[in-house]
């Protein structure tokens, strides 16, 4: 009976065992299966939108601190390189937090380019860059085609460089900083190219079409944004300057007419000229905020002003060495500055003859004058020297940073000013034979791809060069 009863209550006694070692199991897996490591992903509050209240519970829960005492700039460079942070893996934030992390980068305005987070961009960052996303030992790079690859948005390295240029802009600056290396230029190979390179604009459409005049055979040329010849205007006389307006219509300036011809851009249909008899060498054509129609014409040694209805308003200078007077002007640019929050438009006018760069409001009045080297002092007082030459000024254009782009013909290169001080920035090109040189540029034109495109006479080729 004994041994009986001690067998009944040995049975029992491991059926409460075997119950227990059950209820255990089964109460640690079920938090395996309702953790929010694997359920909960971005959205933590299940409120359908990633925010800041999200970004609250993960750093309480998974970091193990108040989200306004992290610094969530590192978190996230330290996430990019699957580097350890906080005693956890950053792997396991970027395969199931990968919205937050963009909230992350998005709403705290993080540069992922200092990687080390020293507060520096420096050859440290650009071998951590270089290890992690390039798989290559730094030293071993080609910078400058890298740089180059970025800017041009091409892959290298199998890998795509738009997402560089993204995420990794302070640091794609310092690479082109420290290789100094050439961004440019590329010869461009166009398609039945004019004889005589002069002028250049792109429509304004959104279609990067573009018009070069070629006043040796009277045509306008129009090509794609592929440079691939779409369409020509012909029976011109000598064109020279050429604009796309603020109605979208196409300017052609006629130096053989002595006046400005207007066409429909789309099918080349001629549609009025005006100012004939008041223009004698319409060089170039600027449209200025308010649709006026600033035309530089070499010829009078003015500007003549129209409205966006064609009617002339009258000229700004008149020959001569004058403060306001001009010397066979080339081009002409507007520049903007912020006063406040208010703009103010200028027009700055390339005074071949005098060599200087003369500055104007756009109702004609004098304001200032940038000069070359040697300086220059008239009645308004003197003008402080720049760090450039001028010589035989060509063109002018103005960037996305509001910098002077100077073509200087004398010179063959291109410089680049501040429009208040005129310190010398930068120059690019120079003169010669082959890619990069240019005998005798006529045209420059900044596109929307960070590029600018020069127009030789000479070897009539157009030279592309990264903006330095």
């Amino acid at each position: 009976m004994k041994t009986l009863s001690r067998l009944r209550y040995g049975v029992m006694a491991l059926s409460i065992l075997a119950a227990g070692v059950m209820w255990v199991t089964t109460v640690e897996a079920a938090p395996k299966q309702k953790s929010p490591d694997t359920v909960g992903k971005s959205d933590l509050n299940r409120d359908g939108v990633v925010d800041y209240a999200d970004l609250v519970i993960f750093s309480s829960d998974y970091l193990g601190q108040s989200a306004d005492a992290v610094d969530w700039c590192a978190f996230s460079e330290a996430t990019a390189l699957q580097d350890t942070l906080y005693d956890r893996q950053p792997s396991f934030y970027t395969r199931h937090f990968g919205a937050l992390l963009s909230f992350i980068n998005t709403h705290f305005g993080c540069d992922r380019s200092d990687l080390n987070n020293d507060g520096t961009i420096n050859t440290d960052d650009l071998a951590i860059f270089s290890a992690h996303f390039l798989e290559l030992n730094w030293e071993t790079v080609d910078w400058c085609a890298f740089y180059i690859a970025t800017a041009t948005g091409q892959p290298f390295n199998g890998k795509h460089t738009t997402d560089y240029a993204e995420h990794f802009k302070t640091l794609i600056g310092f690479i082109k900083d420290y290789t100094q290396c050439e961004t440019g230029p590329l010869l461009l190979n166009i398609e039945n190219k004019p004889k005589s390179l002069m002028r250049m604009t792109s429509a304004i459409d959104g279609s990067g079409n573009y018009y070069i005049t070629d006043p040796r055979v009277n045509s306008v040329f129009i090509y794609n944004a592929d440079f691939l010849l779409i369409g020509e205007l012909k029976n011109l006389d000598t064109p020279l300057g050429i604009a796309i307006d603020s109605q979208g219509l196409l300017l052609v300036g006629n130096d053989g007419r002595n006046n400005i011809e207007v066409y429909d851009p789309v099918d080349g249909v001629f549609l009025t000229s005006f100012g004939d008899g008041l223009i004698k060498t319409p060089n170039a054509i600027t449209i200025g905020p308010n649709g006026k129609i600033f035309v530089t014409d070499s010829g009078n040694h003015n500007i003549r002003v129209f409205d966006p209805a064609y009617v002339s308003l009258g000229t700004i200078g008149s020959q001569g060495e004058g403060d306001i007077e001009l010397n066979f002007p080339t081009d002409s640019a507007i520049v903007t500055h912020m006063e406040g929050s208010t703009p103010v438009y200028e027009l700055y006018v390339t005074d071949q003859g005098n060599e200087r760069i003369q500055i104007y409001d756009l109702e004609g009045n004098y304001l200032s004058a940038l000069y070359g080297l040697e300086g220059r002092c008239g009645m308004m007082g003197c003008q402080a020297p720049v760090a450039g030459s001028f010589k035989r000024l060509r063109a002018i254009e103005v960037d996305a940073l509001g910098r002077l782009h100077l073509l200087d013909i004398f010179e063959a290169k291109v410089a680049i000013l501040h429009p208040v001080t005129g310190a010398l920035l930068g120059t690019y090109g120079q003169y010669g034979k082959g890619t990069g040189a240019m005998r005798a540029p006529l045209d420059l034109l900044l596109t929307n791809e960070n590029t600018a495109l020069i127009t030789d006479a000479r070897s009539t080729e157009l030279e592309v060069f990264l903006i330095p």
